[in-house]
């Protein structure tokens, strides 16, 4: 099966280690998840596809009570984010027949149908993934104590934001340098322990460009970015999928 294929399948698969214990999480502990997706140019198509559609079959397992919040992964977060997070609660009051739950897929749908138009045909020239992470943090920082977060990125893990040029930046020609720059970065960073992150890779244009060793070195950097910024407890490493939980 070609990588570009896989990534819906990848999600899946990784909710499945987790699907036992949502199935017995208590009402009082709801689900906050936010996805960040990468809306360069970059990306390819197919890749950016199956992201959403990930995105909208874990919507419609969402308990009541949940919330859902998708952010676009853009050239400028600090400007380009603001106005448009998709962000939405599931209704905590019961109708018959689950009305309630088909009421929000519905409504939900149609809204990432408009998220997803928009990244189609509106893409970025560069990708801000540091900043936009900062976003994602700020959203959490809403929810209470019982509430459980997990962090979903789909992106290439590219960073290009006019800081930071991880195609050509001479830290990422191998994987210590790397290691030390994540370090250096997450220090300033909030904790959130116990936070769930998922980091799914997409196909993009510039990932082909990449040579072995600096691929090696951008994907040791953001699992040690994410250790210092939510604090380990443990680590999975998968072909697609770096599953991570801080």
């Amino acid at each position: 099966m070609k990588v570009a294929g896989m990534v819906l399948a990848a999600l899946i698969a990784a909710m499945a280690l987790t699907s036992c214990e949502l199935l017995q999480r208590p009402l009082a502990h709801p689900l906050h998840v936010v996805y960040l997706v990468d809306c360069s140019a970059s990306i390819k198509p197919k890749s950016l596809d199956d992201a959403f559609s990930a995105i909208r079959a874990e919507a419609g397992r969402l308990r009541r009570g949940d919330r859902i919040t998708v952010i676009p992964i853009t050239g400028d977060a600090l400007n380009d984010v603001p106005g448009r997070i998709l962000s939405r609660r599931v209704p905590l009051q019961r109708q018959p027949y689950d009305l309630d739950l088909k009421i929000f897929r519905k409504k939900f749908s149609k809204e990432l149908r408009k998220f997803e138009l928009r990244a189609q045909t509106h893409p970025y020239e560069r990708t801000d993934i540091l900043g936009t992470v900062a976003v994602a943090v700020q959203e959490f920082a809403i929810d209470d104590s019982q509430v459980r977060k997990r962090l979903v990125i789909f992106s290439d893990f590219i960073e290009e934001d006019g800081r930071w040029n991880f195609m050509n930046d001479p830290r990422f020609e191998n994987k210590s340098s790397a290691r030390a720059l994540a370090a250096h970065l997450s220090k300033a960073e909030p904790r959130l322990n116990g936070t769930q992150v998922y980091l799914i890779e997409l196909r993009s244009k510039e990932m082909k460009r990449l040579g072995y060793e600096r691929r090696e070195a951008i994907t040791e950097f953001w699992d040690d970015y994410f250790a210092g910024c939510f604090l380990r407890t443990h680590c999975k490493v998968h072909p697609i999928l770096i599953k991570t939980k801080y």
